[in-house]
């Protein structure tokens, strides 16, 4: 683990043109109550390399109501439980597992629905940071592939104790010898609390966000991550 002063890094590439994963068939569809408004945030997504869909929603039912109306809806094969502030029902289909997370918002509620492929007997998820090199001792906190979207995606959320200026001077180098050419100036002063690189390779483009962490949450990785990488569906 990475504890107490660290750095955070996200990395945000997106290719023209990428290799296709194989596509699970035949997701299941997930009922919703009346009164509940949905929109993507992928089609598809691989979630520290297990397949997943994602889909935020708000409705105007009260959180116990709606969680009440998914326990019916599974006929009672379900688990409940509760994560850092959220309640999660979760119910199996098939080779799939649907959550349901949940959070009042005013009247309502709102949340997301996920459905994970569960991986097959024998198989194991892909390592995550898999084939991006990074500084030695850095921890990968998450890494999300959008391999459905126009244009395809990867983005990696990760941590280490070198300062923004360092790991800038190890990511020059690096995608200097993988071909990377800059696509701005991509400056970083001794003592920045931040820094910002940008590179291009044929048709892909690679960015990468370094932020100190001084115990502060009040910006994750995840965040920074949303802001220079890709536009997460909302509702509004």
């Amino acid at each position: 683990m990475v504890a107490g002063n660290r750095l955070l890094i996200a990395v945000g590439l997106a290719w023209v043109l990428m290799p296709r994963q194989g596509v699970a068939a035949n997701w299941p569809s997930v009922e919703m109550p009346d009164g509940m408004e949905v929109a993507s945030v992928a089609t598809r997504m691989v979630f520290n390399g297990s397949d997943l869909r994602s889909q935020v929603f708000r409705s105007t039912l009260p959180s116990d109501r709606l969680l009440a109306w998914y326990a019916r809806e599974w006929g009672g094969k379900s688990v409940l439980n509760d994560v850092a502030g959220w309640q999660v029902i979760g119910h199996k289909v098939g080779e799939y597992y649907v959550t349901v997370q949940v959070q009042s918002d005013g009247a309502g509620s709102r949340g997301d629905i996920g459905i994970v492929r569960i991986p097959p007997p024998g198989t194991r998820p892909r390592p995550v940071g898999e084939g991006f090199a990074r500084p030695s001792d850095t921890v990968v906190l998450n890494d999300i592939i959008y391999p459905d979207d126009a244009v395809p995606a990867r983005t990696l959320a990760m941590a280490n104790r070198l300062s923004p200026a360092q790991n800038a001077a190890w990511y020059r180098d690096r995608m200097a010898s993988e071909g990377w050419k800059p696509a701005q100036r991509n400056d970083c002063a001794d003592g920045a609390a931040g820094c910002m690189l940008a590179y291009e390779r044929g048709g892909a483009r690679l960015v990468i966000a370094m932020t100190s962490d001084d115990g502060q949450s009040s910006k994750s990785a995840d965040t920074i991550l949303a802001s220079v990488a890709r536009a997460a569906a909302k509702l509004t």
